[in-house]
């Protein structure tokens, strides 16, 4: 699922104002934080989407940009050739549960209350 709000960089003079004349690509790069960076015993956070946008009228919007792997203190850098590159920190938490799914069935239970399964079900939360 995209970010929620999208990214969007709008380009400005030294005055805070917008400049409509900026045309440009402008990539999106992912810095993980220390937790969650590559390494052979975890996994890697994957960006899913667009790294890339183009400017159009001094602004640039990232609408499939995405990140998989919960985490604290993840960076999203933005730059394009001719400007400063602009870093900002965000932490990704996990959304609500949307469905429930049963990932193995219950065996040899009973009718009667005082009979447990012998193998308990499993229940995945989506």
């Amino acid at each position: 699922k995209p970010f929620s709000p999208l990214p969007e960089i709008v380009v400005v003079d030294a005055g805070g104002n917008r400049v409509t004349s900026f045309v440009s690509q402008v990539s999106a790069t992912l810095i993980p934080t220390e937790l969650t960076a590559c390494c052979f015993e975890c996994e890697c956070p994957t960006k899913i989407g667009a790294f890339t946008a183009t400017s159009v009228a001094g602004r640039a919007r990232f609408s499939t940009l995405a990140i998989n792997t919960v985490g604290t203190g993840y960076g999203l850098t933005f730059a394009s050739a001719s400007l400063t590159p602009v870093t900002i920190t965000f932490t990704v938490l996990v959304g609500p549960a949307s469905d429930l799914r049963v990932r193995r069935q219950p065996v040899g239970g009973r009718s009667s209350a005082s009979k447990i399964f012998s193998s308990q079900p499993e229940i995945e939360i989506l």
